[in-house]
Formats: C-alpha cells, sequence, structure tokens
C-alpha cells in the first residue's frame, strides 16, 4: 500500500552533482539524486530513507536524512523562461548559468512554457533547457501555463504543466533548515491560504520561504499586484522571511515590508526573478515603494539558505554579479 503523499520513489547516481534536494509531500515521481560515491553505498543510505519515510508517512514533508544535515546551501530561482525565438539563447544561457553554481535545487517561478503551456512547448522550449533540472526542480505555475492556443488567455486547467512535473497545486518541502512553500497565483486564494496556515503551524520556528508567480509588488511593466494581496498577508502572517515571484520580466529586490507594504525589518522581503530567460523587459521609471534594486535582462537569484539568515546573488549569463547582499534573523 502506498505511503500518504508518496506515489513513487526513484534512487538514482548522478556522477558529477553533490545535492541531495528534498522530497516534497504529494509529489509525484520525485527523484533523490545521490552522487555515484554515495550510491555505491546506496544500501545503508536507502535503508535511512526508508525509515525517516515510515516515520514521517503521515507528515506534510518526507525529508532525506542527509539534507537534514545540511546548514548552508544554495538555491537557484528564476520565472517567466522558454518560449519560441529565444529559448536557445535565453533560456539556455541562463540554464547554464544554474549548471555553473550547482544549487542543490531549482525554484521555478511559473510562466515557463510559453505562450500557452501546452505539452508541446513544454517539449521543446523548456525541457531542453531548464528541463535538465527536472529531478531538482520545485515549481509553481504561472499565467501562462493556464492559457489557451485559441483565445490567448487563461482557460484551461494547466494540465501539460501538472503532467510535465508531477506536482500537486500547492505543496511544501524541507530544505536545508528551512520550509519552502509553492503556491499558485492562479486560483482562488482561499485555498493557497488555508494550506499555508495548515502547513506552518506544523512546522513552527523553522524559517520559511514561499514562492508563486505574480508579484505583490512590482517597478515592471506589470506594476504591483493588489490580487496577490491576500497571499501577501498570509505569507506575513505566517512569518515568512522570503517570498519569492516573477511574472515582470525583471529582477527586483525589496526591503522587509509588512502585510501593509509598509517597510518594517520584520517584515517580508520580496524578490521579483522573472528574467529566466523569455522576452527580456524594462522597468518602469517610477520605481515602486521600498524597491531598493532592479535589474534588466536575464539572470538567475541565488539564495544561499543558513540557519541564522540568509543571501543572496543576482547573476546574469555572463556570470556578473549584478546584485549580492546577506541578511540576519
Amino acid at each position: 500500500m502506498p505511503l500518504a503523499g508518496v506515489t513513487r520513489w526513484t534512487l538514482w547516481a548522478n556522477p558529477s552533482a553533490p545535492w541531495h534536494p528534498a522530497v516534497c509531500n504529494a509529489c509525484s515521481d520525485r527523484n533523490i539524486l545521490v552522487p555515484r560515491e554515495e550510491f555505491i553505498l546506496s544500501a545503508r543510505y536507502l535503508s535511512s530513507i526508508l525509515i525517516g519515510i515510515a516515520l514521517t508517512a503521515s507528515s506534510t514533508v518526507v525529508q532525506p536524512a542527509a539534507a537534514e544535515s545540511t546548514t548552508t546551501c544554495t538555491v537557484a530561482a528564476a520565472g517567466d523562461v522558454a518560449g519560441p525565438g529565444d529559448w536557445k539563447t535565453g533560456a539556455e544561457s541562463t540554464a547554464r548559468l544554474i549548471e555553473t553554481e550547482r544549487p542543490e535545487a531549482v525554484l521555478a517561478l511559473g510562466d515557463l512554457a510559453y505562450h500557452h503551456g501546452t505539452k508541446q512547448e513544454f517539449a521543446k522550449y523548456y525541457d531542453p533547457t531548464w528541463g535538465r533540472f527536472k529531478n531538482m526542480t520545485y515549481p509553481s505555475p504561472g499565467n501562462h501555463e493556464y492559457y489557451t492556443a485559441a483565445r490567448g488567455s487563461a482557460g484551461h486547467d494547466a494540465t501539460a504543466y501538472f503532467d510535465y512535473f508531477g506536482v500537486p497545486p500547492q505543496y511544501s518541502f524541507d530544505l536545508c533548515g528551512w520550509h519552502l512553500a509553492s503556491l499558485n497565483s492562479e486560483v482562488n486564494p482561499a485555498t493557497q491560504i488555508d494550506f499555508l496556515r495548515q502547513d506552518v503551524a506544523r512546522h513552527p520556528g523553522v524559517p520559511l520561504l514561499v514562492f508563486w508567480h505574480k508579484p505583490r509588488f512590482s517597478s515592471g511593466v506589470h506594476g504591483n499586484g493588489p490580487g496577490e494581496q491576500a497571499l501577501w498577508a498570509a505569507a506575513n502572517e505566517a512569518g515568512a522571511r522570503i517570498v519569492l515571484v516573477g511574472h515582470d520580466h525583471i529582477y527586483e529586490r525589496f526591503a522587509p515590508m509588512n502585510a501593509d507594504g509598509d517597510r518594517d525589518g520584520a517584515g517580508v522581503r520580496q524578490f521579483v526573478a522573472g528574467g529566466g530567460g523569455h522576452h527580456s523587459t524594462h522597468a518602469r521609471r517610477n520605481r515602486a515603494a521600498h524597491s531598493q534594486k532592479v535589474v534588466e535582462g536575464w539572470g538567475v537569484l541565488f539564495l544561499n539558505l543558513e540557519s541564522g539568515g540568509y543571501g543572496w546573488r543576482y547573476r546574469s549569463p555572463d556570470g556578473q554579479t549584478q546584485d549580492a547582499g546577506t541578511q540576519s534573523f
């Protein structure tokens, strides 16, 4: 009888990767990456995993023992990734950037296969580029995942996205001593808020990172998103340290803010990371309130997660660091 929230487990050897991505509850076909030298001792490693599964089958999160011992790790994040006309340059260039960093996980922040999130577009544009990180990717869907080819507007259920990644509409997982939650900004926020509240209640005292697609605040062409206020307020209520979003095809870092959008050192810092590789856009001349840094052009945000804080670096495909800093708590 399958364990609750787990449909299939795959243990496979990666000859070069040192990472151990977390395994999320309810994610089907999620793989556990194991370096070749550890794969040789896989019997012992697999035993520890199976014991952990047995002990936590009813929990929201299933976490490999090896990842629990990690106190610092790097996570890559970006959205708005691959589409016709520039996937061989944009998405491919950011994919190579991720390869150079060798992160423990990739957070894909929606609008991953343009223009309509179809099975064919995932196969043609996303899979040859960011698809190489599929086994370590934790995604959130964007509005383009819900588009229809006929109308060019929201109208279907993002089937291709869910089939490709094998994830539920919202889920959470543990990584590097942090708790991470993927929410869906394209559906009724009430379901997302209920999920987040219940999920956080089961993981008290753990640093929280929440990610979805559409920003609450942005200096990009889409601007501030009042429709995301409910999610933003819920992230503040949950005590999140970081919110990651995409949608606007720029990079933007904000000062920590409270639920009302006022600057607050105890609030949440939002990063817009929509430069994943498709159709780079410009920022508006009038910056959003509490914006601290804007970078135009493709790039990837790399977060160093630690037990007492985090660091960030935004790198462009040429390898240059365009923004960097640290935050303790």
